[in-house]
Parts: C-alpha cells; structure tokens; sequence
C-alpha cells in the first residue's frame, strides 16, 4: 500500500535531512494549516502545559493530513478495498521525548485508527523556536457557573450532538463545553443558533467553543468523510 508522508512544523534545516514528502505548517510564512480556539477562559492558560499544545498542534496536523488524502478513488471499488490509508507524521513537538514513549505512541495510533480506520506511524523531532498556545486563542469574558465540573461535547449542530449536550445539561450538574469545528456557511449558524437556544435554556452553563482548524486553504481538501 502507499504510505502517505507529512513533515510536520519542522525547521528548514530539518526539512533538509527529510526526504521530499508533503510538508504541513502551523506557524511562518509557509503555513498551510489554521488553528484557532475561541473562547477559552483566562484560567485555562494558568495551568497550560507544553504537552496539551503539542497534543492540539498534532490533532490539526492529523486532521489536515486526513483531508489532503482520498481514500480510493470517485468510486469505491473492489469492495472498498482502498479505504483504509497509511500516514507517516514527521511532527515537530515540544517534548518529543514523552511523545516518542511506547505507551503513548500506542495510545495515539490506537485512538487514530479506531478513529479513521487507517494505519498511522509517528516520528517525533524538537520543534524550533515554539510559538504559545496563546496564540491560537481568542479570549472573551464568559461568566460561568462551573461548581459541578466540566464537561467536553462534541458539537456539529446535527441531532446527535444537540442530543447529547442535551442529555448531558439534564442529567448531570455540570457545565457543558460544546466544542465545533467552523466550517463556514448554514453550518456554522446552525451551531451558533443551538448554541444560543442552550444558553438561554440553561442559564450560565453552557459555554460555545468554535474551532478553526484544517488547511488554510479549504479547496486544498480532497477527503472530506473528515473521520479524524
């Protein structure tokens, strides 16, 4: 099978001791990947780790590798036998040490290929000069009752996620966290419309996080079923 390789956020000078695969950038005048996270309140980045950057950097890194890549063809053939993809991350990280651990590396491609149904490897270099994670965030005021806990829910404003914030406002007395991925158009108002509806019905518990993340160019997109 072909493997699909992405050198990812890497140096000039690392990039020379690479071969010539696809190269993906968060950050300079060569970026081609997008991360925004509105939203998140100011006592989040007091406690911000190194690792949890590195963790959101590696997701949209995975994300648009999973978008420049179809699987198979315009037509699925031979039972959809070309379905399943192989990837290679080159991905330059903060702490590349803790990500190249066993424990983790299973970790990361068990999620990934339950997730995609692909095969994922990962190879780990020092990222160079590492920008914050401050700046992929857009803060705003946001009062909020937290005293039950927190929790995170995948928000596309289709009825399965609505469903589930839903069920997650009634039966718990947690704040709800609805994270969606922008992707421009009806979309998008749908998701802040529910979103709305939910903060009116459920008074200082409900906080809407939109995602900006992908390519920066979205017709560079060949894949969209976006399982990643």
């Amino acid at each position: 099978m072909v493997e699909h390789v992405f050198h990812c956020g890497l140096s000039q000078s690392q990039l020379q001791e690479m071969g010539d695969e696809r190269e993906l950038q968060l950050h300079g005048p060569k970026a081609n990947v997008r991360l925004r996270l509105d939203d998140v309140r100011e006592r989040l980045l007091e406690v911000e780790p190194e690792l949890l950057t590195d963790l959101a950097e590696i997701a949209v890194y995975v994300f648009a590798a999973d978008c420049a890549v179809r699987r198979g063809g315009p037509k699925l053939e031979n039972m959809g036998a070309a379905w399943r993809r192989n990837f290679r991350m080159v991905i330059a990280v903060r702490q590349p040490g803790t990500w190249r651990h066993p424990t983790c590396l299973a970790v990361l491609r068990e999620t990934l290929e339950f997730l995609t149904e692909d095969n994922w490897t990962f190879d780990f270099v020092e990222l160079t000069d590492p920008p914050s994670i401050r700046r992929y965030l857009g803060l705003r005021d946001n009062v909020s009752d937290d005293a039950g806990g927190t929790s995170v829910v995948l928000f596309s404003g289709g009825l399965d996620s609505l469903a589930g914030a839903v069920q997650e406002l009634n039966t718990t007395n947690r704040h709800v966290v609805l994270m969606s991925r922008q992707v421009g158009g009806l979309t998008d108002k749908r998701q802040q419309e529910l979103a709305a509806e939910l903060r009116e019905g459920y008074p200082r518990r409900v906080t809407h996080v939109p995602v900006s993340a992908g390519l920066t160019k979205e017709t560079s997109a060949v894949e969209h079923t976006q399982r990643s």
